[in-house]
């Protein structure tokens, strides 16, 4: 014998404070699926020319990376790419202007024959750029926590809620067919 069930179901908005409490508990992974982070990786990183290798937003928090190709390459793309209010965008122009001044400070800046120590420039412009990296690593850190706490704000879940035109029951929990 076939049976008929009916459900009255709403949309997040129409649900009550206290329903609307628990879709959110219930959908607070919603937006944190298994990538949450491969925008910033390769939206904001290899764009700049920068292959984030790993990190971790919690008690250990790090990230590692490594130039695609040079440091150079990295801070240009970042200076053409990156906005001037952008962490990245600082740090690049800092490491430009860093690494200009070390130039100077090893050459007459008119003939590279009269350079001094090419093994004290090299040292120096390695530290520089190593530098350059762990900023790096610490702006994208940032914005992988940013990221993070955005995509499991209440805000981003109501927007993919009402998004995906996500139907509850009267008690909050999604209505599934």
């Amino acid at each position: 014998m076939a049976k008929t069930i009916r459900t009255k179901v709403f949309s997040f908005s129409e649900l009550s404070s206290e329903a609307k409490e628990v879709a959110l508990s219930k959908s607070r992974d919603i937006n944190l699926y298994h990538g949450w982070w491969e925008s910033v990786y390769y939206n904001a990183a290899e764009t700049a020319k920068l292959k984030i290798t790993s990190f971790d937003i919690d008690r250990g928090a790090y990230c590692e990376a490594k130039f695609l190709s040079d440091a150079h390459s990295t801070a240009d793309k970042i200076m053409s790419e990156h906005g001037e209010s952008c962490d990245t965008y600082k740090a690049a122009k800092t490491f430009l202007s860093d690494y200009d001044n070390l130039v100077e400070k090893y050459s007459d800046g008119i003939d590279k024959d009269k350079e001094g120590s090419e093994y004290d420039f090299d040292q120096d412009a390695d530290e520089l750029e190593s530098e350059f990296l762990k900023e790096l690593c610490e702006c994208y850190l940032k914005t992988l926590r940013n990221e993070y706490e955005y995509l499991s704000s209440d805000e981003a879940i109501i927007n993919a809620l009402e998004g995906n035109e996500t139907l509850f029951t009267k008690d909050g929990k999604i209505f599934n067919y």
